[in-house]
């Protein structure tokens, strides 16, 4: 294993397994093959008890590179502790990272008039054909402002032209460390980690650039489309629910969660997505996408509505509009005609009509259901993802949906209203039917008659008479 790969082992030893003594073996044994490097024994020194040995380390660093700031913060803890300042003692436990500068605050006035003449000093030497001063320049950039973006883009491109791709790394991921924001950083990285077959890191780098604030729903929809295209679309809804987190409601990342779920054949959850997603984005592209959609999907009623008596009521007079019209129509098409009874008879249509619909359409009115002996019915048993981590299980990404596993089934509850029984239920349904035959008798009474006991018109002119006219 040669100097980097122990370097990066020592590193995970120490960050991921806190397993300290680990990480020193794997760091000394990297840093005899290669002894340049300053961060390595950084980290070694995170990995020793002695406050001595722990200062020689430092200075070791430092004497690489007189300007760490790592180095320089982390020397003056050391001599802290060493003149009995132990509140400021840094701590040895193998989870902390090593100290890291602020990437996301911005520099000082100070700081960034002296990050322009170096960055001038940089064009100047690569006008001069000077490529390894115009490194310099940047990297001492980088020391100041450790993600600046010109300045890293520029030294990664060139350093990579050179052939000296460690140290690429070693910038990118000092300003990955370092907590930073500049999502250029990340996706170099992860192009990086790409063509060195480092796969696992690479979904790492995404997992990270996806939380981040400034990363746009393009980057994040690309990143959930990689997985997506790997066969592993858990893991992109994943990523997706994770984003929304910190990019509240944005319309293009729900649609593309209602995408995915539309993908797994779970209907439902592609619906309510979609409708978060129309109305979060009422006049975005992916707002507008988001209506179309929608009109695949059957309307769904919310409890709001199944408990609505108002919009049972609305349903009713349906059934009263149309007895009017047959008593109009029985009437001889006289309002004024159809007296009482006919009248009666459209008022009864109406209790009638709501009799049926609250038996067949709207059996969770409130407080209708709870005063017969309503109760919630039982929640339906849907697929459930299960939450994912940066290793997700190989079996789970190619066999999300193992229909033989219960554990992988929760309970979803449709709604937190009660409804009517189903004995009440029929029987609502006989009364009704049973009220609008007595109505439909009332409106239509002269029809009815006429039906049984038809009498033909009276004064019907003959064919002689109508040609004598």
């Amino acid at each position: 294993m040669d100097a980097q790969n122990l370097y990066r082992e020592g590193v995970l030893a120490l960050r991921e397994k806190k397993d300290s003594d680990t990480a020193r073996k794997l760091l000394t044994q990297s840093l005899r093959l290669n002894p340049n490097n300053e961060m390595g024994w950084l980290w070694l020194a995170r990995t020793i008890k002695d406050p001595q040995k722990r200062m020689q380390c430092v200075e070791r660093a430092l004497k690489l590179n007189p300007h760490n700031k790592h180095a320089l913060d982390m020397k003056a803890r050391f001599a802290a502790a060493l003149n009995g300042a132990s509140a400021t003692v840094l701590t040895t436990d193998a989870a902390q990272a090593p100290p890291r500068p602020n990437a996301i605050s911005k520099p000082s006035p100070a700081a960034q008039l002296q990050i322009k003449k170096l960055l001038d000093k940089a064009e100047a030497c690569l006008a001069n054909q000077d490529v390894e001063g115009a490194i310099e320049q940047w990297v001492t950039v980088l020391d100041i402002q450790v993600d600046h973006e010109k300045a890293l883009a520029s030294a990664s491109r060139h350093l990579a032209k050179l052939g000296y791709m460690d140290d690429v790394k070693e910038l990118l991921h000092r300003a990955i460390e370092s907590g930073t924001t500049v999502p250029s950083i990340y996706l170099t990285a992860i192009d990086l980690a790409q063509r060195e077959s480092q796969y696992a890191e690479a979904d790492n780098l995404r997992d990270q650039l996806a939380t981040l604030p400034t990363a746009t729903d393009e980057i994040i929809c690309d990143i959930a489309d990689h997985y997506m295209q790997n066969g592993r679309e858990l893991r992109a809804l994943a990523i997706l629910e994770d984003a929304i987190k910190v990019h509240k409601d944005n319309p293009a990342l729900l649609l593309r969660i209602g995408d995915i779920h539309k993908e797994m054949f779970q209907e439902e959850e592609a619906r309510q997505y979609y409708d978060r997603a129309a109305r979060a984005g009422k006049n975005s592209k992916a707002g507008q996408e988001a209506d179309k959609r929608l009109l695949d999907f059957a309307p769904i009623e919310t409890d709001q509505e199944r408990g609505s008596i108002i919009l049972a009521v609305r349903e009713a007079v349906g059934f009263g509009i149309f007895y009017l019209a047959l008593g109009w129509q029985d009437a001889g098409l006289n309002l004024l005609q159809m007296g009482l009874l006919r009248w009666v008879g459209v008022l009864l249509s109406m209790i009638g009509g709501y009799f049926i619909v609250t038996a067949v359409s709207s059996p969770q009115q409130k407080p209708i259901a709870r005063w017969f002996g309503g109760e919630v019915p039982e929640p339906a048993k849907r697929k459930k993802a299960k939450p994912l981590s940066a290793a997700v299980s190989h079996d789970l990404i190619a066999n999300p949906f193992n229909e033989d596993d219960d554990e992988d089934m929760m309970e979803v509850a449709e709604t937190k209203l009660p409804i009517l029984p189903l004995e009440v239920r029929y029987a609502m349904g006989i009364i009704g039917l049973l009220i609008l035959i007595i109505a439909f008798r009332l409106v239509f009474e002269t029809s009815i008659d006429l039906l049984f006991d038809p009498a033909p018109p009276l004064n019907i002119p003959t064919i002689d008479e109508l040609i004598a006219e």
